[in-house]
């Protein structure tokens, strides 16, 4: 008998504990969401902070009624549910942008990204990892087909750490050098990485560049020698590194980060101008059995003194933020704290990350994930369709003037000049543009071919290895 009252007991305490364990994770829940609102109501207009509000609170997000398997086979429903037309002026049709996208996962945000970003007269390369799932690469591929200014470039089996990610942003260059579209800048993206200004605010921005690049860039230490200091190889799929010593290079190691706006004079002159393609193309050399190449080899040709746009100063993301690309929180290299997750030393942005993301001055920011927070994305994507549609403006010029390559930028008048020589050559480039087209496409093909055939060598010394 006792035995069964202390049973009893126990389950009644049991039920107890748990009623009032699920009791606080609603009231949890909802405290969370009534702080997210608030802060929306401090940082951001009243109109966005209701649709805001919506997006969170419903259980089905408008955008997804029609599942977007199904939308992107009926283009017209695609561009009028997901809000693909924006009003654009002529200062956005006299400077056009183009954009490189990488992506390897989640076609419903690279999608997201694609209509925050997408205007008519811009051009967009966007580049599947060979190994996603086919479905994501179909999904994209259908995607694309309702513009006649989206591109699928053809796939490359993306292995980490290793040159492939240049392969992939040769490729999107490529792609956008082959278009009719005569761009002024070129800027890779990440399929999770979401802008946070308006296209006008990128022409305004991108204008005060006046031609330079924004590449992150400055000295290597010791703590990166171990990338390039010894070859590497493939093997099953991984970047192995060998006994093999590297020769010392001829040039100077810079040390960056893949995503960066380059001038359309950089780009240019790196796929055609043979004089100085083939000092590049001793660098790329160099790279292409380094690890983590993509962090380094755009800072080191960005060096070169005869390079359209580029500087010899340093560019840091960090402590000053100098970087005008991209806005990213390093665990423990940056004073803002991540109220999202780190992964991998990055923060995964949160809504909670909301007002910093608002006051940053950068183009993109990275890096966020749909399966952990989809709520900031959508309110992102608010914020930036409510300035496209009132043609707001919310730039700090200070910050850009100051930019270290900005100011040495205008400093320099003789670069200057040298920019301008290089763009009237470019000029009579189009001119014949019939026979210089199909030069520049044997070009790229020539350059793909190359880069291929060195992959193909790197794969053949793999299997020597094994």
């Amino acid at each position: 008998m006792k035995l069964t009252v202390r049973l009893a007991v126990i389950f009644v305490l049991a039920v107890g504990i748990l009623t009032l364990y699920c009791s606080l994770m609603v009231t949890s829940s909802q405290w969370r969401q009534h702080r997210d609102i608030f802060v929306l109501h401090r940082t951001i207009p009243k109109d966005v902070t209701e649709q805001c509000y919506t997006n969170m609170s419903s259980k089905r997000h408008t955008r997804q009624q029609c599942s977007l398997e199904k939308l992107s086979h009926d283009c017209d429903a695609l561009i009028e549910i997901h809000g693909y037309e924006k009003p654009v002026d002529k200062e956005e049709l006299d400077f056009p942008l183009a954009f490189g996208i990488k992506m390897h996962t989640s076609p419903q945000q690279a999608e997201q990204l694609l209509r925050t970003i997408y205007r008519p007269h811009n051009i967009y390369c966007i580049h599947v990892d060979e190994k996603a799932d086919d479905k994501v690469f179909r999904q994209m591929t259908s995607i694309a087909s309702c513009f006649p200014n989206v591109i699928m470039t053809d796939r490359i089996s993306y292995v980490y750490a290793s040159f492939d990610a240049v392969r992939a942003d040769l490729r999107t260059m490529a792609c956008a050098l082959d278009s009719a579209v005569r761009w002024k800048y070129f800027m890779n993206v990440a399929g999770q990485e979401f802008p946070l200004k308006t296209n006008l605010e990128m022409v305004r921005i991108l204008k005060k560049l006046n031609g330079t690049n924004d590449i992150e860039s400055f000295p290597v230490n010791f703590n990166y020698q171990h990338r390039f200091s010894r070859v590497h190889i493939m093997k099953n799929d991984r970047l192995m590194k060998t006994s093999i010593k590297k020769n010392p290079p001829s040039f100077d190691i810079r040390k960056g980060t893949q995503y960066s706006a380059f001038s359309r004079a950089f780009v240019t002159t790196f796929f055609y101008d043979d004089k100085v393609s083939d000092k590049v193309r001793d660098i790329i050399n160099f790279f292409q059995d380094t690890r983590s190449p993509d962090e380094h080899i755009w800072a080191t040709i960005n060096q070169l003194p005869w390079i359209p746009g580029g500087y010899p100063v340093h560019v840091r993301h960090t402590p000053r933020n100098e970087h005008l690309s991209r806005a990213v929180v390093w665990q423990g290299g940056d004073d803002y704290k991540c109220r999202g997750k780190y992964v991998r030393e990055v923060c995964i942005l949160s809504m909670a990350d909301l007002p910093w993301l608002l006051q940053q001055p950068n183009l993109f920011a990275n890096k966020f994930k749909l399966d952990v927070d989809s709520r900031v994305l959508r309110c992102l994507e608010a914020v930036l369709n409510q300035r496209a549609m009132s043609r707001g403006i919310t730039i700090d010029e200070s910050y850009i003037e100051n930019l270290p390559h900005v100011k040495f930028r205008r400093n320099k008048s003789d670069i200057t000049t040298n920019q301008t020589h290089i763009s009237d050559n470019i000029s009579d480039v189009n001119n014949n543009n019939t026979h210089r087209r199909r030069k520049y496409s044997q070009t790229l093909i020539n350059v793909s071919a190359v880069l291929d055939q060195t992959s193909r060598s790197r794969g053949a010394t793999t299997d020597e290895s094994h």
